[in-house]
């Protein structure tokens, strides 16, 4: 299939004119993000402490879940290892069905509403940290190997050292909260399968 002449050049001027009205829009997003001075500084500054204390938090959370539940992270790592694109797509799915439940609370009395949430909530958020301790403690074995570090012997020095690099990617603005949703994820998926991979061995 050939292009004329015409038919390219028409092609090319639309991709242009896209591409500079993209631009255009961007600058007028910036002037008006500017205009708004020192509160637009201020509410973005206070929402990246926000978010690099729940980074924090999480990893104390999964450090503290691998003291308790040893077994579970080297299954979850095992699961990783095994099948991660169908973790990563198990827990898109799960996160999903948490926010249609979420979704779903709205339509209840306020007392039934409350006491479906608390559960939910709770439910959620061992799900996220045991999840998380996971794919961790995979990078971090991961991270031991390439480094060779000799400091690197289980799952919690794993956890502990990966935990450090969740945390300083969270500070990169918009890419750092990407890769951390893709970890966090990953994590969900993880629990689930490797519940799953349990119960059929067993």
């Amino acid at each position: 299939m050939k292009f004329e002449p015409s038919k390219l050049k028409q092609i090319c001027t639309l991709l242009l004119f896209f591409v500079f009205s993209v631009l255009a829009e961007a600058s007028d997003l910036g002037a008006a993000h500017r205009n708004a001075g020192p509160r637009f500084l201020i509410a973005a500054f206070s929402f990246s402490i926000i978010l690099f204390l729940m980074s924090i938090g999480a990893l104390s959370m999964s450090l503290f879940y691998s003291i308790l539940f040893p077994k579970a992270v080297s299954n979850g790592v095992r699961t990783l290892r095994l099948m991660p694109l169908r973790a990563f797509f198990a827990g898109f799915l799960c996160l999903c069905l948490y926010l249609i439940a979420l979704s779903m609370l709205k339509h209840f009395s306020e007392p039934l509403r409350i006491a479906l949430f608390v559960p939910i909530a709770l439910a959620g958020s061992f799900h996220s940290v045991s999840g998380l301790s996971m794919v961790l403690a995979l990078l971090g074995e991961k991270i031991a190997f390439n480094t060779a570090s000799k400091y690197c012997s289980s799952s919690f020095m794993h956890i502990l050292f990966a935990g450090i690099v969740f945390v300083a990617i969270g500070l990169l603005p918009v890419l750092g909260q990407i890769a951390q949703g893709v970890i966090m994820i990953s994590g969900l998926g993880a629990f689930l399968l490797s519940i799953g991979h349990r119960e059929t061995k067993s």
